[in-house]
């Protein structure tokens, strides 16, 4: 399963799935890897929530029946006593 993510840099919004980010060997760190946004090549990304067609950040993770969601706020799933 993917992950989706968002660019935190207001002059892009970009979203998309872990699969598209820019990845390059960290030169300060051995064996560990930078990650940027492929529209505007910063280092701004944050996990997005994963329901369909929403652009938001992620601000929580919950476990469900499925599998565990990663979702925003609006999105999170409700409990049996909520």
């Amino acid at each position: 399963m993917t992950t989706k993510y968002v660019c935190t840099n207001s002059s892009c919004r970009w979203h998309g799935e872990d699969t598209e980010i820019l990845t390059a060997p960290d030169p300060f760190n051995e064996g560990c890897t930078l990650q940027a946004c492929p529209e505007c090549r910063e280092q701004s990304l944050t996990v997005g929530c994963d329901e369909p067609k929403c652009r938001n950040e992620a601000t929580c993770g919950t476990p469900t029946p499925d599998r565990y969601r990663i979702t925003c706020s609006r999105h999170r799933p409700k409990g049996d006593k909520e």
